[in-house]
């Protein structure tokens, strides 16, 4: 009974994945100079962002960042403030809700 009890606690603190975006328009980041410089040629990045009802992304953070010692996520922040995507919806009706943005550095 009790490992019972344990395993459905650990079950309902699983964290909820959040949703990707369907893209209206994609985030296109510039890839660091000094990456480039250093002969660094990928990067992933993934935010967790607000998409609000407008289809606009907010109060973006880094969740990951393969990265960290150059300025990947800088970029994908910038870049993911001029994309839209379309807003998540609950019974027909557009609703703010947070998203999980993938950025992928890639060069050639």
């Amino acid at each position: 009974m009790l490992a019972m009890m344990l395993a459905a606690a650990l079950v309902a603190q699983e964290p909820v994945q959040a949703p990707a975006p369907i893209w209206r328009s994609r985030p296109f980041p510039e890839f660091p100079a000094k990456a480039l410089v250093d002969g660094v040629e990928a990067a992933d990045v993934r935010l967790d962002c607000l998409l609000t009802t407008e289809g606009r992304f907010s109060d973006c953070r880094i969740e990951t960042d393969s990265r960290p010692d150059y300025e990947f996520a800088k970029e994908a922040l910038k870049a993911t403030s001029g994309a839209r995507a379309v807003p998540l919806q609950e019974d027909g009706v557009a609703v703010p809700g947070r998203v999980s943005v993938e950025i992928r550095f890639r060069l050639g």
